[in-house]
């Protein structure tokens, strides 16, 4: 019964002080975003992340970052999020308002660019989380988009 109860109290005190899970979460990661393509280091690259369930230009993205921008390029890193598909928008906010700024006839003026390399043109349609959206998982860590 001694024994028991000694082999009981170790086991305790070995699990209860680690500081390590015992099982890692499998289900999150953290999402790198490189963004290339800025024509000048004025102003920033912004960073939108949609989810499916977001609609992308109707509703708020899923979440937004910041990047300073060095030769062209910035990156950004999302923490913790869940694995998935996502859409990412980027875009060269070149007068640091915070917003994609656009013309009278609706176009971007600021240059941007979507993850899934996919580009607006005449016969490409309004981009959609289908067209646009990326897998997020294990081994896929780092997204690259290219604004334009």
């Amino acid at each position: 019964m001694q024994l028991i109860r000694n082999t009981a109290l170790v086991l305790f005190i070995l699990t209860s002080s680690s500081t390590t899970p015992l099982l890692a979460d499998t289900t999150k990661g953290d999402l790198l975003i490189k963004v290339t393509g800025a024509k000048t280091s004025k102003g920033k690259l912004i960073v939108y992340v949609y989810r499916k369930q977001d609609n992308i230009f109707k509703s708020n993205p899923y979440l937004i970052e910041k990047s300073e921008i060095y030769s062209g390029a910035g990156t950004v890193s999302f923490k913790n999020l869940p694995f998935e598909r996502y859409s990412i928008m980027a875009f060269h906010d070149i007068n640091n308002n915070s917003i994609m700024d656009h013309n009278f006839m609706k176009l971007p003026t600021e240059a941007f660019g979507f993850s899934n390399n996919w580009n607006l043109s005449l016969l490409s349609g309004k981009p959609t989380f289908k067209k646009t959206s990326v897998s997020f998982n294990e081994g896929q860590t780092e997204i690259q988009v290219e604004v334009k």
